[in-house]
């Protein structure tokens, strides 16, 4: 079965090498679209992997689009999707490998463990990274596919999620940012007092669901403090789109 991998990139020089060297010997072509990298990441990519073929797109804080024009230039009916940050495992290859000979759906997701600090926390993104081409993606952030059939990939993605503290800082309030733009966007209205239960109901549901579903409890006091941080990306959505709102009234 001939694949066409897929990678999204930005300012990722310090995880593509071990990205892209985790497909080695699962796909037949390298597609990489990259959102204007500032770093070495392009010039990473054409050492690790010579023959790929590189777009430079900008993201506009639309995930599901650019994984859709992404999908628009592979070459094979199949397509492995990851991110610069995400590594296939060799047991995951192994079962890749072993789905592609018979697939029984159109698309496949798969566990993908969160590495923070020296360790991996599970977490299932719902994101699918084996996909046929002909999928198409929606919702500008964790985006999905809907209507088709969906199965699951026991062995886990790793995330090589945040570079530090810094790095992590950073995505919290980019994600929390797009979501509440995101939220403005659908022209929802939220009141004061219903943003403030509702952030509140938000952090103390993923809050549980990191702590003990995910696991994260394994990691004593550093587990907590992630879960916590984790969990206060939706209060920061509902200060931003109160912000937003002001602004905008």
């Amino acid at each position: 079965m001939t694949v066409s991998g897929i990678v999204l990139t930005h300012n990722s020089e310090v995880t593509i090498a071990r990205a892209l060297e985790s497909l080695s010997g699962l796909i037949d072509e390298l597609i990489v679209i990259d959102d204007f990298s500032s770093d070495q990441t392009l010039e990473l990519v054409k050492s690790v992997y010579p023959t790929a073929v590189i777009y430079e797109r900008k993201l506009n804080d639309d995930f599901a689009a650019q994984r859709n024009f992404a999908l628009s230039k592979a070459a094979y009916d199949w397509v492995l999707m990851t991110d610069s940050d995400e590594e296939v495992t060799p047991e995951l290859a192994q079962e890749i490998r072993a789905v592609l000979a018979k697939p029984q759906y159109n698309a496949y997701i798969s566990r993908r463990d969160n590495q923070v600090f020296e360790s991996y926390y599970p977490n299932d993104s719902g994101r699918p990274i084996l996909l046929k081409r002909t999928l198409i993606f929606t919702g500008k952030i964790h985006e999905n596919i809907q209507n088709t059939t969906i199965g699951r990939l026991r062995q886990p993605l790793l995330h090589h999620s945040w570079q530090g503290c810094d790095d992590w800082l950073r995505d919290i309030h980019r994600y929390a940012r797009w979501r509440a733009l995101h939220w403005i966007d659908q022209g929802r209205r939220y009141s004061l007092p219903y943003l403030g239960v509702r952030a509140m109901g938000s952090f103390g549901f993923f809050f549980l669901k990191s702590y003990f579903v995910e696991g994260k409890w394994r990691g004593g006091i550093a587990g907590f403090l992630y879960a916590f941080a984790c969990a206060s990306e939706w209060v920061f959505s509902a200060l931003f789109y109160w912000e937003e709102s002001q602004k905008r009234s």
